[in-house]
């Protein structure tokens, strides 16, 4: 009885050892494809470099804005260009957040079975 009961273990641990690389390769699988999955919702939300032409925008309106209240025709045209290029600084950074904040999102979402 005791030498069925061994053998009934040893096969029972086998047919572990075998299905453990199949579980491991569905999880990571499946982390290939929520993560492209969240790449790509992210990326729908926020595209790349969209955050950088809309900063650039307002920055130089409001760079022109202030440049011509302070010094006059010269300084709409100074402060357009600084604030063009602060606001695209800005804006590219605000949209790299907001993508990275997303794609997070998605992928643990995904990874949960939410999808």
């Amino acid at each position: 009885m005791k030498k069925n009961m061994n053998i009934g273990v040893l096969i029972t641990l086998i047919l572990v050892l075998l299905a453990a690389p199949v579980f491991a390769q569905s999880d990571s699988r499946r982390a290939a494809d929520c993560s492209t999955y969240a790449r790509n919702r992210a990326e729908t939300e926020a595209p790349a470099g969209g955050g950088a032409l809309g900063g650039a925008a307002r920055g130089a309106a409001r760079g022109a804005l202030f440049g011509a209240i302070v010094g006059g025709g010269k300084g709409a045209g100074r402060g357009a260009a600084l604030g063009g290029g602060l606001g695209a600084v800005r804006g590219g950074v605000r949209s790299s957040q907001q993508r990275d904040a997303s794609f997070q999102y998605y992928y643990d979402e995904c990874m949960r079975g939410r999808r």
